[in-house]
């Protein structure tokens, strides 16, 4: 008796509408591997509406990384970290809103009825 392969469904949690070029690439060779199926992704709210002072953005480019921050702004781009939004590259995948809650210092978690349906 065969049994049929296993095929993993998994879900993404992002904190915005849009993903790099390169994770709309990871999550084609998944589905054309016939591996797993993306079932859903869940859009985190945005709980900060401030934007960063000019002093905090000035702060972060003269941190260890301020080099290649500025080179990757304004010398190079890289095309693998082009934004693309979600609804057009994965149109038939359904997008659920959610409010999360922090737990710990880097944990969040969310409850089914925080869902909000788009």
């Amino acid at each position: 008796m065969t049994k049929a392969p296993t095929i993993l469904r998994y879900g993404i949690m992002t904190n915005g509408l849009v993903i790099s070029k390169w994770q709309h690439q990871c999550i084609q060779l998944l589905e054309d591997s016939g591996i797993a199926k993306l079932v859903i992704i869940i859009n985190k709210e945005d709980q900060s509406t401030s934007q960063p002072s000019t002093l905090k953005k000035a702060q972060n480019y003269f941190n260890k990384n301020g080099i290649y921050k500025i080179a990757s702004r304004f010398l190079y781009t890289i095309p693998a970290l082009e934004n693309l939004k979600v609804a057009q590259c994965l149109p038939a995948i359904k997008i659920r809103h959610c409010d999360t809650q922090k737990k710990g210092k880097y944990s969040e978690h969310y409850q089914r009825r925080g869902f909000k349906n788009s």
